[in-house]
């Protein structure tokens, strides 16, 4: 997304000042990650493990811009590993997590993802930003209708205090 490239470039620009190692060790997890959209934008579906790895590649990035104040952790079985999900939709909503939340060392974003039963469930606490950025508002439309054409099981977002929580169907092919 342009919001994502546009953070990402003042990152960088931040890094480059600061810190150089650190901006080109950015350089190379920001071509990974670009890289790894290139090569599944297309895809139907992949494998749980890609979809969390190109997660785990974002989540690197942010950190670098938020340091401790985002708290990722995944606990996903092994064996929901080798199932399927449609390509970005772990990304997109960790992407939101993180877009509309407050996010300080007063107040750390925590995003957890695990599986349960025939979901995988990712959920935030929530603190919602009192100013928004602009949104699309199109990426959970986006995500629903994927999963329509794909399996019978829907996604689900819901706020259940103090968390949010967006449950994800795992596809068995």
């Amino acid at each position: 997304s342009p919001h994502f490239l546009f953070n990402s470039i003042n990152t960088l620009t931040s890094l480059i000042k600061t810190n150089s190692p650190k901006s080109l060790e950015f350089i190379n997890m920001f071509s990974r990650l670009f890289r790894n959209v290139l090569e599944i934008k297309d895809r139907q579906l992949i494998k749980i493990s890609e979809e969390l790895n190109h997660v785990n590649t974002y989540i690197y990035l942010q950190r670098m811009r938020f340091g401790e104040s985002l708290v990722f952790d995944s606990h996903i079985d092994a064996s929901v590993l080798e199932h399927y999900t449609p390509p970005f939709t772990l990304q997109m909503i960790v992407e939101n997590a993180i877009k509309h939340n407050v996010i300080t060392e007063q107040q750390p974003l925590k995003i957890e993802v695990y599986s349960e039963g025939q979901y995988i469930i990712i959920r935030n606490n929530l603190q919602k930003r009192t100013v928004m950025e602009e949104s699309t508002n199109t990426g959970i439309v986006n995500i629903i209708s994927r999963f329509h054409y794909l399996c019978d099981l829907a996604p689900e977002f819901y706020v259940n205090h103090p968390y949010y929580y967006a449950k994800i169907p795992i596809i068995k092919e």
